[in-house]
C-alpha cells in the first residue's frame, strides 16, 4: 500500500483524538480542494490521502469524532457499522478511476469534468500520473473555454 494513504487512518485518529474541533465543514472543504489540487498536478497519491481525510472528517461531523474514534479503536461487534461506513467513503478513493469520480462529484467547479484517465496494461510503463501531466494542460484549456 501506498505510504500516503496507508498512515491516513492512523493519523485521522490522532488529529480526532487530540483536535476534535478540527471535524467541522470548512475543514472538508479545504481537504477537498486540496486534493482536487493535487490530482490536477498528477500527485495522485496525495489527492487519495487527502480525499480520504475529508471524508473520515466528514464521518466525524455526522457521528461524533468522540464516536467514531471510539468505535475505531474498540473491537466491539457493535461498532462495525461505523467501520463499515468509514471503509465504504474511503472505498470512493481506491482506485484512481474511482478517485476522480469521486472529486468529479465533490467539485464546486468544472475543473474536473472533462479529464479522463487512460486505462494502461500494468505493464505498460505509462502511470496515470504521467499520464495527467501530459493531457492536462489541454483538458484545462477545453474547460476554461466553457462557462462554469
Amino acid at each position: 500500500m501506498e505510504t500516503e494513504t496507508k498512515n491516513t487512518l492512523p493519523e485521522c485518529l490522532a488529529i480526532a483524538k487530540e483536535h476534535p474541533e478540527v471535524a467541522c465543514p470548512a475543514a472538508v472543504k479545504l481537504l477537498i480542494q486540496f486534493a482536487i489540487t493535487s490530482f490536477l498536478q498528477a500527485k495522485l497519491r496525495l489527492a487519495k490521502a487527502q480525499f480520504c481525510k475529508a471524508k473520515f472528517l466528514e464521518i466525524c461531523i455526522s457521528r461524533g469524532a468522540e464516536e467514531v474514534v471510539k468505535s475505531l479503536g474498540s473491537k466491539q461487534k457493535t461498532t462495525a457499522p461505523l467501520t463499515m461506513e468509514l471503509l465504504m467513503e474511503l472505498q470512493k478513493a481506491s482506485t484512481d478511476d474511482k478517485l476522480l469520480e469521486a472529486l468529479q462529484i465533490a467539485a464546486p467547479c468544472k475543473c474536473l469534468e472533462n479529464v479522463r484517465l487512460q486505462i494502461m496494461p500494468d505493464d505498460s510503463g505509462v502511470s496515470n500520473a504521467d499520464f495527467l501531466k501530459k493531457h492536462l494542460p489541454a483538458a484545462a484549456a477545453d474547460v476554461s473555454a466553457k462557462p462554469i
